[in-house]
């Protein structure tokens, strides 16, 4: 698997937490894949899809967690404490249509959401990892489970 493809952003530019953003990302490279043949099978095209992958410990990544678990009737913050209790990092993983990425970043990181008009490569993914205070966009390869197609533009 090819490393992640930083899009050139300010947000990606030697910011506090990157390396610990970039970590976060490979850790959960698998979880991302289901949660996008998931989200295919809803109607979410892979191509017009970004991946939200927060921290819960992050203040923001908390709050995304909250109000993605609330709509699905579940509780961030139990599933938060359950995984911590085993020495894990707590990780919401969100996959939402882009135009809702767009509005959804525009105003806190206005660099992520300029970045998210980029079309990735082939077999990659638009994904925003929150942690650490801050946001970063990255074109990730993930490996699709049972032939999930990948979009992008060649």
């Amino acid at each position: 698997m090819s490393p992640a493809l930083l899009v050139p952003t300010m947000m990606t530019i030697q910011r506090p937490g990157a390396q610990a953003r970039l970590h976060l990302l490979d850790a959960n490279r698998n979880a991302i894949a289901v949660m996008l043949a998931r989200s295919t099978a809803g109607g979410v095209a892979p191509e017009g899809a970004v991946v939200i992958l927060a921290d819960q410990r992050d203040a923001i990544g908390r709050e995304l967690a909250r109000a993605a678990a609330e709509k699905a009737g579940l509780d961030a913050d139990d599933e938060a404490e359950r995984v911590q209790g085993r020495g894990e990092v707590p990780t919401a993983i969100i996959v939402v249509p882009l135009a809702a990425a767009r509005m959804l970043f525009s105003e806190s990181h206005p660099e992520v959401e300029r970045g998210l008009a980029r079309f990735p490569a082939p077999r990659q993914v638009r994904v925003v990892v929150i942690a650490e205070g801050s946001a970063m966009l990255v074109h990730a390869e993930v490996s699709p489970p049972h032939g999930l197609a990948h979009g992008g533009r060649s």
